[in-house]
C-alpha cells in the first residue's frame, strides 16, 4: 500500500508568466520496497500573441535513490492559428477513448518511479497539426527515446533492435455523434521485452510499426467506445483491443455502469479480460465522485480491483483516494506485486 498527500499552492505572475507549485508529501508501502519523500512541482506558462511557452518540471526526492526522479514533462514553444499549429520541444500527448487501458497510445514513456499508474514521462517531439473543420491532420516527430526506469527489478543489460528516431501520424475528426482517431507510428517500442539474467533482468526494446483506431459513439444515454491496434514487429506480428460502453442512468446523480472487454495476442495481463465498473457523480457542491471497476482475466482467471474517489471541501481543498489490487495472479507474482497500490491525495488551492 502506499499514501500520498499532496498540497496545491501558490499561483502568481511574474513579468507575464503564470507559475502554479505543488509539493507532495508522500509515502509507500509494499512489500520489502517501503519508502517515503516529498515530490515538488513548478508549472508555467507564458503567452504572447498566437505563442504559448509553457513548461513542467517535476522532481522526487525520497529516502531510497531508487524512487528519485527528476523529470521535465512539459517544455515547449506552441504557436496556434485558425487552421493550423506547431509545437517544438517537450510534452505528453493522449490518445485513446477506453477507461481501463488505452492501447493506441504510444507516444510518451511510462514513468514506473511515479504514484500514479498512468503517469507518463515528458517526450521530445516536434508536431505540426493542420485544422480543417472538424479534422485535425497532425505529424509527430520524436527524435530520442526513452528507457524505462524501475525501482522493483535490477536491470543488467539493456539492447536495442535499432535505435532511432521515431515518427506517428494521426487524423482525429468528429462525424456527427462520432468521435474517432486513426494513428500510425514507427519507431521504437515502448514497451520492452524482459529475460531473467540471474537475479536481475536483461531488457530489450524491439522496434514497432503501429496501426491504430479509437472511437466513441454517443447516443442519447449509452457511450460505446473502442480501441484497437495492429502492431507489426520483425517476425512477428500481434493486435490488442478494448471494446465496450458506458451506459447513463436518468437520475439526479450521474451514475454509469461500464464495461469494457480488453484482448492482446501478445500480453500476460491483459490477454483476455473483462472490466465491469460503476461511475458516480453526485452533482452536489463539494463535486464528490467515484469509479469503482473490476477486471477480470478469462485466461488465468486473475482479479484487479480499481477504486477512484474525488471529494471537495469548500473551494480550497480536493481529496482523492485511488486504489488497485490486483490478486489471485497465481502465473505471475511479479506483476502482482507491481500492481498493488493505494494513495491519498491531498490538495489544498491558494
Amino acid at each position: 500500500m502506499r499514501i500520498f498527500v499532496a498540497l496545491l499552492f501558490i499561483s502568481f505572475k511574474v513579468f507575464g508568466l503564470e507559475l502554479n507549485h505543488q509539493i507532495d508529501f508522500l509515502t509507500k508501502q509494499q512489500k520489502n520496497d517501503n519508502f517515503s519523500g516529498i515530490k515538488y512541482n513548478i508549472k508555467g506558462n507564458h503567452f504572447m500573441d498566437d505563442d504559448l511557452i509553457a513548461f513542467h518540471v517535476k522532481t522526487q526526492q525520497t529516502n531510497k535513490n531508487k524512487h528519485d526522479f527528476t523529470d521535465v514533462t512539459e517544455f515547449y514553444w506552441d504557436r496556434t492559428s485558425d487552421d493550423y499549429s506547431v509545437k517544438i520541444g517537450v510534452d505528453k500527448e493522449f490518445w485513446g477513448k477506453a477507461e481501463l487501458i488505452n492501447v493506441v497510445d504510444v507516444i510518451n514513456q511510462k514513468n514506473n518511479l511515479g504514484l500514479e499508474t498512468k503517469e507518463k514521462l515528458g517526450e521530445l517531439m516536434a508536431k505540426f497539426s493542420h485544422f480543417k473543420e472538424d479534422d485535425v491532420y497532425s505529424f509527430y516527430y520524436l527524435p530520442y527515446f526513452r528507457e524505462q526506469e524501475f525501482s522493483d527489478m535490477t536491470v543488467a543489460n539493456t539492447s536495442f533492435e535499432h535505435k532511432k528516431s521515431s515518427f506517428a501520424l494521426r487524423y482525429a475528426s468528429v462525424i456527427d455523434n462520432i468521435d474517432f482517431g486513426l494513428s500510425y507510428f514507427n519507431g521504437v517500442d515502448k514497451n520492452p521485452e524482459f529475460s531473467p539474467n540471474g537475479s536481475k533482468f536483461d531488457v530489450y526494446y524491439p522496434n514497432l510499426k503501429q496501426f491504430g483506431v479509437d472511437a466513441q459513439l454517443t447516443l442519447e444515454n449509452i457511450l460505446w467506445k473502442l480501441e484497437f491496434a495492429k502492431k507489426y514487429y520483425q517476425g512477428k506480428n500481434h493486435h490488442s483491443s478494448v471494446y465496450g460502453f458506458e451506459y447513463l442512468l436518468g437520475t439526479q446523480w450521474d451514475i454509469g455502469i461500464l464495461f469494457e472487454s480488453m484482448q492482446d495476442t501478445d500480453s500476460n495481463l491483459f490477454a483476455d479480460d473483462v472490466m465491469l465498473g460503476l461511475r458516480i457523480a453526485l452533482n452536489d457542491e463539494d463535486s464528490s465522485s467515484g469509479l469503482i471497476a473490476l477486471n477480470y482475466d478469462r485466461e488465468h482467471h486473475s482479479k484487479m480491483l480499481n477504486v477512484s474517489l474525488e471529494k471537495r471541501f469548500g473551494d480550497d481543498i480536493k481529496l482523492s483516494i485511488k486504489s488497485q489490487s490486483l490478486f489471485d495472479k497465481e502465473d505471475d507474482t511479479f506483476l502482482t506485486n507491481r500492481n498493488n497500490n493505494t494513495s491519498a491525495t491531498l490538495a489544498y488551492y491558494f
